[in-house]
């Protein structure tokens, strides 16, 4: 293990890049401590990114009803995107965002405000009526034209505050750039299938769908794959956890997706084991879902996922029915 830390460093450095990795939490979950420094999830990470150089931030969000709203994940969006615009301009810096649940969703909106060149308030080609609607789960009511416009109104606040903060800190955007403020989004247990919440590609580089056939959480609220037509630099990353759970079952939970496991060795995935060509990652594909495989003193291995592949262990079972009774509520 120690030649493979050994190698990443010496290609980090090749590549003279100093990262940062941010993670964030999702919705009920602002004073929950496995995000934060002291927090298993977060000194995990910590230390492995210690390993590759980089450097590890979380990022608190204010959440006075739960998180749940529009507002609370757009404001939180535009501070989000200030902090971003903060490391961008010290340094060139990589940035990697990790997020939760509705923490995803803070992410993507922050990576829509970032973004110069949106046009007649859509959100990467989502119709204007449908950009900035409070979108709680599939069964969502239909807003008045007025609320309608509310929620426009302050996404373009909003973005006219981050882009402001960007004139001030003399940062600029140009079409066709082949780099971007955010180089690497990796979402755990994020609903999908939300037009308010779609990733910009124009600011994010490469985008990592984590997602479990035991998260019901995810299910209910929006979808556990990304939205068609999937964007090119995107991927669903089904993930198993050996030993996961009560009973060792395979399939985590809402919460148990940002295991321990996971945060060692997320930075990895996938190009330095590509590189590595450790756990089969050499076969890695932005074209095909894949699953990847945790356990305990083991690289990660991965595989192509077999779209055939039902719903039906009882690993799977065990993870929807800790959500239902309670011991996974947090969005």
């Amino acid at each position: 293990m120690k030649k493979f830390q050994y190698l990443s460093l010496f290609f980090l450095a090749f590549c003279n890049i100093s990262p940062v990795a941010i993670v964030t939490h999702g919705a009920f979950a602002q004073n929950s401590t496995w995000y934060q420094p002291g927090g298993l999830f977060f000194e995990t990470l910590k230390k492995e990114a210690n390993n590759l150089e980089h450097e590890t931030v979380s990022f608190s969000w204010d959440q006075d009803l739960g998180g749940v709203t529009h507002y609370e994940r757009l404001n939180a969006g535009i501070e989000l995107a200030k902090l971003i615009l903060d490391f961008a301009k010290n340094g060139e810096k990589q940035i990697i965002l990790i997020g939760h649940s509705y923490g995803g969703h803070v992410i993507k909106a922050a990576s829509q405000l970032l973004d110069d060149f949106i046009d007649d308030f859509a959100m990467y080609g989502v119709e204007a009526e449908t950009v900035v609607t409070a979108t709680l789960d599939k069964k969502s009511i239909e807003q008045s034209e007025q609320e309608k416009l509310d929620l426009q109104q302050a996404f373009l606040q909003a973005q006219k505050e981050v882009q402001t903060y960007k004139e001030k800190l003399e940062l600029e955007q140009t079409k066709g750039r082949k780099d971007y403020f955010i180089d690497a989004v990796y979402t755990l247990g994020t609903p999908n299938d939300m037009p308010d919440y779609v990733a910009n590609m124009h600011v994010i580089g490469n985008l990592y769908n984590f997602y479990s056939k035991g998260d019901l959480v995810q299910e209910i609220v929006g979808d556990v794959l990304l939205p068609d037509p999937k964007p090119e630099r995107a991927v669903d990353l089904c993930l198993e956890i050996k030993d996961d759970g009560w009973f060792g079952w395979g399939a985590p939970n809402h919460t148990e997706i940002h295991a321990e496991i996971v945060a060692q060795w997320i930075l990895c995935i996938p190009f330095i084991l590509m590189e590595e060509k450790i756990g089969n990652f050499q076969n890695f594909s932005f074209d095909l879902t894949g699953n990847i495989f945790f356990s305990k003193n083991n690289p990660p291995v991965y595989s192509i996922l077999d779209k055939d592949e039902g719903i039906g262990s009882f690993g799977q079972f065990w993870g929807w029915f800790t959500s239902w009774i309670g011991l996974n509520n947090h969005v």
